[in-house]
């Protein structure tokens, strides 16, 4: 996966003698994290085998709709360690009457430092383009995971591609993803590792 073939290039910058000086000296990183099929997977109509965590009812261009929403495997684990670490910000494309009631079942604990959503995204050729400018003017410390490369179109050093989840009970990539994230978090500029990193999470 990607993170293997990441290795070398961590080698170059990562000097294990010296890692936990470095992380008091450098300020946290922002993990930008995206909603749908990267933390949870919702629809209209429940899985026959895999039992819906909760529901959301909205009305959505006054038409009410009632989603099931399904939290990925190792979410919550993964969102309790990475706030531990990083400055959590979720990004999401949907709306937020949708949106707000999961990242709420999500973090209990209130550990997301702030919320986009719809409105902050850019619409282009039919996808929705998530540019980091909107929440910062350096980017040599922050990240962001989506499973849509192109939504970070304009910020392609500082993303992190991750499966599409639709559903998979037995799915790890947010195990395996903390333990790369892990290896971030002492450089001076992630994009220095994430520049090498091909398209495919795989």
């Amino acid at each position: 996966m990607m993170m293997n073939k990441l290795q070398p290039y961590f080698d170059l910058f990562y000097d294990p003698p010296r890692r936990q000086e470095k992380l008091k000296n450098r300020r946290k990183l922002t993990l930008v994290l995206d909603l749908d099929e990267t933390l949870v997977h919702s629809c209209q109509i429940p899985k026959p085998n895999l039992k819906y965590d909760m529901t959301v009812k909205c009305t959505i261009q006054k038409i009410e709709t009632l989603f099931y929403v399904y939290k990925r495997p190792y979410v919550d684990q993964f969102l309790k360690q990475a706030s531990k670490w990083f400055n959590i910000v979720i990004f999401t494309s949907s709306l937020q009457v949708y949106a707000d009631p999961i990242i709420d079942f999500l973090d209990p604990n209130q550990q997301v430092k702030e919320r986009l959503f719809r409105e902050s995204c850019e619409q282009l050729a039919g996808n929705w383009i998530k540019d980091l400018s909107v929440l910062f003017t350096r980017f040599d410390r922050c990240v962001i995971v989506d499973n849509s490369p192109v939504a970070f179109t304009r910020n392609w050093e500082n993303g992190i591609p991750i499966r599409t989840w639709d559903g998979d009970p037995l799915d790890k990539e947010l195990k395996k993803l903390l333990t790369f994230l892990d290896g971030l978090r002492s450089l001076r500029d992630v994009r220095h590792i994430l520049k090498f990193r091909s398209l495919s999470y795989n």
